[in-house]
């Protein structure tokens, strides 16, 4: 059976198509032999194992047994064929390149986990190859704890026989109760400059309120002190004014 020619990006000639299938040739044979025609070698196989069609679909000659492969000229022109990949990746290699692309570069194709070896069993596609490798049980993994170096799978193992888990929480532990003793002393030492910055201002707002009082108060004594003289001026005068006015009626 060969490939259906839709799969083909551009139209392929008819002489590169099985006369038998209607499809792009796979493997062919040419019966050299009578005819000279060419098909899917699984095609006419298929033929020359029914006595009643052992004769070219073409022609109606005689097949024979020895079938031979083709004209090196069709070879390559059937290789050189850009194809679409069957797997639904997009990409269009050229037939002769297909396998390679199927096995090495398409991401839609099903391929075995590199730790295979040290058990993993998953199939992934290429595509998703990354993540899996990410996330895969056999990668090799190091103990937060201890530093030892196993599979992810065998860690929680590891650390249970170990109990190297339990002693770094517990010196963890042992840490975080100490950074909250320097926390809380630190707090208490900065409590103790807030209340000795507090009664500092406290006092300097205090002695600045006394100065405001002391100030007011002598600007008070010092205008009283001002009207008093203004008074003992202004009856002076008028003192004077009167006797005055007395010596005058006099004479």
């Amino acid at each position: 059976m060969g490939l259906e020619v839709e799969r083909f990006v551009t139209k392929v000639h008819a002489d590169l198509i099985c006369p038998i299938c209607r499809c792009v040739y796979v493997d062919p044979v040419t019966n050299f032999a009578n005819c000279r025609h060419t098909y899917c070698s699984t095609c006419i196989r298929k033929r020359l194992h029914s006595e009643s069609s052992r004769f070219c679909p073409v022609c109606d000659e005689p097949l024979r047994e020895n079938l031979q492969k083709p004209s090196l000229g069709l070879h390559n022109r059937l290789l050189s064929l850009q194809i679409i990949c069957n797997q639904g990746c997009g990409a269009t290699p050229k037939l002769m390149d297909l396998p390679k692309h199927l096995e090495k570069d398409c991401g839609m194709s099903y391929i075995s986990c590199p730790h295979s070896l040290r058990g993993c069993k998953f199939r992934v596609l290429r595509k998703d190859l990354s993540d899996h490798i990410e996330n895969c049980d056999y990668r090799w993994a190091v103990c937060d704890a201890c530093g030892f170096k196993t599979y992810r799978c065998q860690m929680f193992t590891h650390q249970k026989k170990k109990k190297c888990m339990a002693r770094k929480l517990a010196n963890e532990k042992v840490r975080s109760m100490i950074e909250t003793r320097k926390d809380i002393k630190e707090h208490q030492i900065q409590i103790k400059f807030d209340r000795f910055a507090l009664e500092r201002e406290l006092e300097r707002v205090e002695r600045a309120s006394v100065e405001n009082r002391y100030n007011s108060e002598n600007d008070s004594l010092a205008s009283f002190g001002s009207r008093s003289t203004s008074t003992s001026n202004t009856l002076a005068i008028t003192n004077g004014e009167i006797g005055r006015a007395s010596c005058r009626e006099r004479v």
